[in-house]
């Protein structure tokens, strides 16, 4: 530009800056069309037509670089299915590195794409890095145009950052190296770590290093209400009922029996010493015991 362009200058007399740029844009179309560059061995605009439609990028509309120039990063808060809405749009933050659900990302326009946007990083040092979010597209019917078609296809979320931590805690509590061993100890009944951590440990040290005992302390009784159970009273004639069988099988005499339980319990007697009463009148004597045959 300045051995080439400038220089030829000091023979033109240019009236105005209009005049300039046109001088200017000449000799660059010139230089471009003959030049030949030494690294390709091609004049500028021979290599610059072997570019392929997808190696082209195309800045955005003058009008969207025109928000983008008074656009502000906005925080969007991570929902459960890890995404953020920003600018009436939902973005899929999956792949950001250490994502949380619940947490607030600083979100922008993203300038060479049109309704992109893009999320605010850091790395190991704390520098800020901006990484660009795919949109997510829904379709006429508001279903996610991604989304796994029913009994076709499954997919699942991908875990976070929490979740990861939580299955590799699983597989090291239950010394397994898969979360499918993890699960069958588990059903097992396998005490976690191998038994060799004593939940109770601290509370043994604590009593231990304080070595004190406590001595019961006298209280007052606490009054209540107390139901007294009365014990069921047999009369004569249910206990009859129960003790005929059985004297019978004996092989006693109930008439004799009879006269002595209406000698001996004229107002009955209760339920828990009916066998008190017919040991009474095995051992009196006056119950007939036929013995035959071994018993």
């Amino acid at each position: 530009m300045e051995t080439a362009f400038e220089s030829g200058l000091r023979f033109t007399e240019v009236s105005d800056i209009d005049q300039l740029n046109e001088l200017a844009e000449r000799w660059m179309r010139y230089y471009n069309a003959t030049q030949i560059h030494s690294r390709h061995g091609l004049t500028r605009y021979q290599a610059w037509n072997k570019i392929k439609a997808e190696q082209l990028i195309l800045p955005p509309p003058a009008e969207y670089c025109r928000e983008l120039a008074i656009s502000t990063p906005k925080e969007a808060k991570v929902s459960p299915d890890l995404e953020i809405r920003f600018g009436g749009r939902y973005y899929s933050v999956k792949d950001i590195r250490g994502v949380l659900v619940g947490q607030k990302l600083l979100v922008a326009k993203n300038p060479w794409e049109t309704d992109g946007a893009r999320v605010a990083t850091y790395d190991a040092d704390g520098n800020e890095i901006w990484q660009a979010v795919p949109q997510i597209e829904f379709d006429e019917m508001g279903f996610r145009a991604d989304a796994a078609v029913i009994g076709a296809e499954y997919k699942g979320r991908i875990d976070t950052v929490a979740q990861q931590h939580a299955k590799e805690l699983d597989k090291l509590a239950m010394g397994a190296d898969t979360l499918e061993e993890a699960a069958a100890k588990r059903k097992g009944k396998a005490v976690p770590f191998n038994g060799e951590i004593d939940p109770y440990k601290h509370q043994e040290d604590t009593l231990a290093a304080r070595n004190t005992l406590y001595l019961p302390k006298q209280g007052t009784q606490m009054e209540y209400n107390r139901m007294e159970v009365a014990e069921q009273v047999l009369s004569k004639v249910e206990m009859a009922k129960l003790l005929k069988p059985r004297i019978e099988a004996a092989g006693g005499d109930w008439k004799q029996a009879v006269r002595m339980l209406q000698t001996a319990y004229p107002q009955g007697i209760e339920a828990s010493r009916l066998d008190e009463a017919f040991d009474k009148l095995m051992n009196a004597g006056r119950l007939k015991i036929h013995r035959t045959g071994s018993l």
